[in-house]
């Protein structure tokens, strides 16, 4: 019975790893964006 805890547990903690790096990944994908954004608002203040 421990063992299937144990494997529970480790379940649980990669799980929360792998959420955690979901939130890293599009904190990311989400400030890219933004730059990708502020860089086109600039070229196009320059073309004015």
């Amino acid at each position: 019975m421990k063992n299937i805890d144990e494997k529970i547990l480790m379940s649980e903690e990669e799980i929360k790893q792998l959420q955690n790096k979901i939130k890293k990944l599009i904190s990311q994908q989400k400030q890219e964006e933004r730059k990708k954004r502020l860089s086109q608002i600039k070229r196009n203040e320059l073309d004015l």
